[in-house]
Order: C-alpha cells, then sequence, then structure tokens
C-alpha cells in the first residue's frame, strides 16, 4: 500500500510521517473539532431560518472565527504530513543531491519568514489585548480571541519546520 492510500485511509492520530507528533495530532483533532463546531452552528442557523424565522445571529462571527483557527492551527499538520503544495519544475531536473540541498534551504528561508509572521502577528494579538477592540456585532467578542490563533498556529508551524529541519540533516547525515 502506498504512502497516498495510507494517507486517504487514516485519520487524525494516526501517525502517516515520522516527524508526526503529539503536537501535530492534536492540532489535527482541534481542527476536526473546529469544524464540527462549524457544521453545528451553520446547521442550526439554516433550520431555525428555515423553519422558525429565527436568526442566532452568530453563524456569521464563530464561522469566520472558527475559519482562522482551523486554518492557523492545521498548518503545523500540514508541514509534517507533506500536505502542501509543490512545484516540481525545478526539483524534477536537479540529481538527489541538489534536490536535498534545495529543500534544506527553502526549510531555513520558511523557518526564518515564519518566525518573523510569528512576531508580528504576536504583536498584532497584543495590541488587540490592549486596546480593547471587539466585534462590531451584538455579541461584541473581544477580538483578541480569535487573533490569538494566528500566532499560536504559526508558531506551532515554526516548531514542526525546525523539526523538520533537523529530522532532515539528520537523515542526510
Amino acid at each position: 500500500m502506498s504512502d497516498e492510500e495510507i494517507k486517504s485511509e487514516v485519520g487524525p492520530g494516526v501517525p502517516t510521517s515520522p516527524l508526526e507528533g503529539w503536537m501535530e495530532t492534536a492540532c489535527a483533532w482541534v481542527c476536526g473539532l473546529a469544524l464540527v463546531v462549524t457544521l453545528i452552528i451553520t446547521s442550526f442557523e439554516v433550520v431555525g431560518r428555515a423553519l422558525f424565522h429565527f436568526s442566532l445571529q452568530i453563524s456569521d462571527d464563530f464561522g469566520g472565527y472558527l475559519l482562522v483557527a482551523m486554518t492557523f492551527i492545521s498548518l503545523c499538520y500540514c508541514q509534517v504530513t507533506n500536505a502542501f503544495h509543490k512545484i516540481e519544475l525545478v526539483q524534477g531536473r536537479l540529481q538527489p543531491r541538489g534536490r536535498a540541498l534545495l529543500s534544506l534551504f527553502f526549510l531555513f528561508v520558511s523557518i526564518v519568514f515564519v518566525a518573523l509572521v510569528t512576531w508580528y502577528l504576536a504583536i498584532f494579538a497584543l495590541d488587540a489585548i490592549k486596546s480593547g477592540d471587539t466585534a462590531p456585532s451584538f455579541i461584541e467578542t473581544p477580538m483578541w480571541i480569535p487573533q490569538i490563533t494566528m500566532p499560536i498556529g504559526m508558531g506551532l508551524l515554526l516548531i514542526s519546520l525546525i523539526k523538520t529541519a533537523i529530522w532532515c540533516c539528520w537523515q542526510r547525515a
């Protein structure tokens, strides 16, 4: 059975990569839970509007918050399971050593980029905490709550990138 067949048959909690650990598995489960909550909220909204002419008025807000959380929290899981898109135009023409060096270079550039983005997203979330910004809706959600998932997700991606770089260097040695 190929790696692709294994990935299609297993779900979160069953490691499909030697790099997948408890952190990535937990993130996959959190994203799955967020998806289920999104489906429940949306279903209640649809049924409420169709049958009872009533709206909870929260599906747009919480749907967006959960989408942002799923997007950022899933990044580390995608990294270790090799789920990101790759362009093989250049790498396909390189020798194995050249591919390995290019992959390591890309990993280190990614680590620097993700570290900078994590830093700025943390500042962004801290500014929302200090300013007391709230959502312009009737529930007035403090904006730091959905914004904090962005630096957390990027920080987890940073850890996964570092883990991948260490594993790749160890494999090449």
